[in-house]
C-alpha cells in the first residue's frame, strides 16, 4: 500500500513540476514585456507631462507606436504564445512590428527610444526561442554540423600545409629529384 502511495506521489510531483515549469516560462517571458511597458510609460511621463517639449512629434509618435504594439502583444499574450511566438506566425508578427515602427530606419535618433526598440526586438527573440523548443534543438544540431565541417576543413587545410612543408623540406635536402639541394 505504501508503494502505491509513493508512486502516486511521484506522478503527482512530476505533473506539478511540469505545471510549474510552464508557469515559470510564461512569467519569464511576459514579465520583461511588462517591464518594458512600464519603462516606456515612465519615459513618456517624464518627457511629456513633467517636461513638455522634451520630445519632438516624431519621437513621441515612435514611442506611442511601440507602446501600442507592446500593449497588443501583452494583451493577446496567450494567443501569441501558441501562434505568434511559434515558428509559423513569427514572420507575420515581425512584419506588423516593422509597420508599427515605420521601418527601423525611421526610428528617431534618440538613444533611449532606440534602446526601447532594441529591447523589444530582443524580447521577441527570447519569446520565440522559449516557445519553439524544436528550434533550439535545430540550432544546436546546426552549430554541431558547422563545427564539424569547420574542423574537417581545418584538418584538410592543415594536411595540405603539412604536405607542402614536407615536400619543400624534401626538396631542400635533395630527397626529391628536380629540387635544388641547399
Amino acid at each position: 500500500m505504501i508503494y502505491i502511495l509513493f508512486v502516486c506521489f511521484l506522478i503527482f510531483s512530476f505533473f506539478d513540476w511540469m505545471y510549474l515549469k510552464k508557469v515559470s516560462r510564461h512569467d519569464g517571458v511576459l514579465f520583461p514585456f511588462c517591464q518594458l511597458r512600464r519603462d516606456i510609460m515612465s519615459f513618456l511621463y517624464e518627457n511629456v507631462f513633467q517636461n513638455p517639449g522634451a520630445l519632438s512629434r516624431e519621437e513621441y509618435a515612435a514611442v506611442r507606436r511601440l507602446s501600442d504594439t507592446l500593449n497588443g502583444t501583452i494583451r493577446n499574450y496567450n494567443q501569441h504564445k501558441t501562434w505568434t511566438f511559434n515558428m509559423r506566425k513569427m514572420p507575420e508578427h515581425l512584419e506588423a512590428y516593422r509597420q508599427a515602427a515605420d521601418t527601423t530606419s525611421n526610428i528617431p535618433n534618440h538613444p533611449i527610444i532606440q534602446e526601447f526598440h532594441e529591447r523589444f526586438r530582443r524580447l521577441l527573440v527570447k519569446a520565440f526561442i522559449a516557445y519553439t523548443p524544436l528550434f533550439v534543438l535545430h540550432l544546436v544540431a546546426r552549430a554541431y554540423r558547422l563545427g564539424k565541417k569547420a574542423g574537417a576543413r581545418r584538418a584538410i587545410e592543415n594536411a595540405v600545409a603539412n604536405a607542402d612543408k614536407v615536400r619543400n623540406d624534401a626538396r631542400r635536402y635533395g630527397l626529391i629529384a628536380g629540387g635544388a639541394a641547399v
